[in-house]
């Protein structure tokens, strides 16, 4: 792979707004989760436990995935 130093100025604006991107749309993902709870226990009729189960698998699968990515 090339030297990131020797990019041009074009090619590290746009991987470093590309990065910028990625990483908050992970964030605001569990952002935008977290604001539905009430709405999801009053729709589906559950609990706060089974509500926080789609966070909680959203936040394992990220840990999971930087995990790998650091071997």
């Amino acid at each position: 792979m090339q030297n990131p130093q020797n990019w041009s100025l074009l090619k590290k604006v746009f991987v470093t707004a590309l990065i910028c991107l990625l990483t908050f749309s992970i964030y605001i993902g569990s952002a935008i989760y977290t604001v539905s709870y009430q709405s999801i226990e009053e729709e589906f009729h559950v609990s706060g436990v089974v509500t926080t189960l789609g966070l909680s698998l959203y936040v394992l699968g990220y840990a999971t995935g930087m995990f790998v990515r650091s071997l």
